[in-house]
């Protein structure tokens, strides 16, 4: 089973800084507000994202 997902877009740049808050060269909290927004419109309840 596979236990995790890599995505590549330009759509979900680092915020400034970003970068050196988690892992260099890897970020996500765009694509996680992207991601809870839409479950969120699709009934799907969410919580708080966790870095």
């Amino acid at each position: 089973m596979k236990t995790h997902a890599g995505f590549r877009s330009a759509k979900f740049a680092p915020y400034e800084g970003e970068e050196e808050k988690i892992n260099p060269g890897l970020w996500d909290q765009r694509l996680a507000e992207y991601l809870l927004a839409k479950l969120k419109d699709h009934g799907i309840e969410t919580h708080e994202m966790i870095p």
